[in-house]
């Protein structure tokens, strides 16, 4: 009985250590995410723009 005592201990602070390296994971793929969608709502506007200006010019010819 006396060696399980160790070994939660000793599981326990790898419960407690492994904790701060998922968080750390968990909130880098949440930052990830964002700027994915920030590209894709960037990329989507800037597209619309410059179909606005082709059509600009067309009209203008």
């Amino acid at each position: 009985m006396p060696e399980r005592v160790p070994n939660l201990t000793k599981l326990r602070s790898v419960a407690v250590l492994s904790l701060p390296l998922v968080e750390l994971l968990s909130l880098s793929l949440l930052l990830l995410l964002l700027l994915a969608s920030t590209t894709a709502i960037t990329a989507m506007v800037a597209k619309r723009e410059l179909r606005s200006h082709d059509a600009a010019i067309l009209s203008m010819e």
